[in-house]
């Protein structure tokens, strides 16, 4: 049995996913860099409970350990809605008045830089995600106020990737994939910063505000991991 996305503990199974804890490892070493080791953050999070989310709030605490200059005010949920990102960010605004960066993921960033943009609040160091709609108002935000964010991918072709696997498993292949316990991380390569922003969204220029860019190993890199 080959699962994806989300991981399940059967040693029967193979795991495909990508390392939740170095995402929000990832998210969390560019914006203490970002924030400048010192300030007052808060942190929008996703569903609570779902084992995505604890996985990347776990690599962000990690990391956050190290810099006890970077307070943290508070973490709400988000949902990972943009609507719903928009909201609690509001209300994180009128609680305090001063808040240096908003540590946040999928689907929600755009909702927070909303928040500020509708409460005329000058922007504070906020992570970013990796859709169509958030590229566009990044590169806006860019061009008018040199904002600058991090986004990385959270492929939905992992899927692809996993019935790759599959696929060559049935055909009786010998498996030469790195696993940890039962599970094979899928290496995210798309990371996106300032630098590479316009090249990634010229390459997603005719795709509706709601694609999420996506990703998955091609014939020749699943080929490499089999013999």
């Amino acid at each position: 049995m080959i699962t994806f996305d989300q991981p399940v503990t059967t040693p029967k199974s193979i795991n495909v996913v990508i390392d939740q804890v170095q995402f929000g490892k990832n998210l969390a070493e560019w914006f203490v860099e970002a924030v400048g080791e010192k300030g007052d953050v808060v942190i929008v999070s996703g569903l609570a409970g779902a084992s995505a989310n604890v996985n990347r709030l776990n690599g962000m605490r990690e990391v956050l350990a190290k810099h006890p200059d970077i307070k943290v005010l508070t973490e709400v949920n988000g949902n990972w809605d943009e609507a719903n990102a928009q909201q609690v960010t509001s209300n994180l605004i009128a609680s305090y008045p001063k808040i240096d960066g908003v540590l946040t993921q999928d689907g929600m960033a755009l909702g927070v830089v909303n928040a500020f943009l509708a409460a005329n609040k000058k922007l504070p160091v906020i992570t970013g995600e990796n859709n169509v709609a958030f590229l566009k108002k990044w590169k806006e935000l860019k061009d008018s106020q040199q904002f600058s964010t991090y986004g990385q991918n959270n492929p939905p072709g992992i899927g692809a990737t996993a019935l790759g696997i599959g696929v060559r498993m049935l055909q009786g292949k010998t498996s030469k994939l790195p696993m940890q316990d039962n599970t094979f991380y899928y290496p995210i390569g798309t990371h996106i910063k300032n630098d590479t922003l316009e090249a990634e969204l010229n390459k997603v220029a005719d795709k509706p505000d709601t694609y999420t860019l996506d990703e998955w190993l091609s014939e020749e890199q699943l080929d490499a991991y089999f013999e």
